[in-house]
């Protein structure tokens, strides 16, 4: 079987690809601290710090990969406007020692970037587009794509749009799990109604991470979101009304009402024909991500609690 490295093992992404890809795939699971991890059949988990360059050689040297995934970054974008240090440790360097040791086994690569490295003035992007993030954390990974691109011939990009889906305890919350704490708490909220996104279901993005898999073309770009351009308050009234909570307590206000420390792109919706024409996916609108999670509803609590 073919042997996947996959960073990021416990984030959003990482914990909802593993259960799938086990099925045709061995996989190793990398993880730098949450240890909570769910056992499957062909998957081995190993603590690895990508910023730290003989780690990743000696892991990499150890699993030797057919493929290594390399989901992990730090990807809240304040967080790294405030600690440009460790965003560059982990994003950048992490980056470059996991394609270096890539390169050295001969393992193919896939990267999974972001829409953050558009700056928000011309949507819908498209893979041609031309770069030029705004915040720290779309420098970083701008920086990652090109360290890839640069250093090997048998890579893919996948740039993924802004995530939502249910998560294990530990992990980081995304906009779906946010807000719904907050609806059925009915707490008062104030929620951005000039930033816009195609936001991607988690499900969508391993469909679509897995079509790349199966059918490999070197050197490709892929932007992969969700179906619907919609700012994070319409986002919030379409959970709202799927899952049947009341929508008074969101209250729409425009991106200065908060105090914030990154500049955040006001629309940076992809352009998805390439995801419909070459890998062959539909774009899952977000009343169908929202229906799907609403069925998992009673692994909610287990989930995340």
């Amino acid at each position: 079987m073919t042997k996947i490295l996959i960073t990021g093992a416990q984030g959003l992404l990482g914990s909802n690809f593993i259960p799938e890809a086990s099925k045709k795939f061995l996989i190793v699971g990398t993880y730098f601290e949450n240890s909570n991890v769910t056992k499957y059949k062909n998957v081995i988990y190993h603590k690895m710090d990508i910023r730290n360059k003989n780690a990743v050689d000696k892991s990499v040297g150890k699993y030797k990969p057919d493929i290594i995934i390399h989901a992990a970054s730090i990807g809240n974008v304040d967080i790294c406007e405030k600690n440009k240090k460790d965003a560059y440790q982990t994003n950048v360097l992490g980056t470059k020692y996991l394609a270096l040791s890539a390169k050295k086994i001969k393992a193919k690569f896939i990267f999974l970037s972001t829409n953050a490295v558009f700056d928000g003035e011309n949507a819908p992007y498209h893979e041609k587009s031309t770069p030029n993030p705004i915040n720290y954390y779309g420098k970083t990974k701008y920086r990652g794509e090109k360290i890839v691109s640069d250093n090997l011939s048998e890579q893919i990009i996948l740039r993924l749009n802004t995530m939502y889906g249910w998560h294990k305890k530990g992990e980081r919350e995304n906009p779906m799990t946010w807000i719904l704490e907050r609806l059925k708490n009915r707490e008062k909220t104030f929620v951005v109604n000039d930033i816009f996104n195609n936001h991607l279901y988690v499900k969508s993005a391993v469909e679509s991470l897995l079509k790349v898999l199966y059918n490999w073309k070197s050197g490709e770009i892929y932007h992969i979101a969700g179906a619907d351009c919609v700012s994070r308050y319409d986002f919030f009234l379409t959970v709202a009304d799927v899952l049947g909570y009341k929508q008074d307590t969101l209250h729409p206000v425009d991106s200065s009402f908060f105090d914030k420390i990154a500049p955040r792109p006001k629309n940076t919706c992809f352009k998805l024909s390439k995801m419909r024409s070459e890998l062959k996916l539909k774009p899952l609108s977000i009343r169908d991500g929202v229906f799907d999670m609403k069925r998992e509803m009673g692994k909610f609590d287990e989930k995340i609690n």
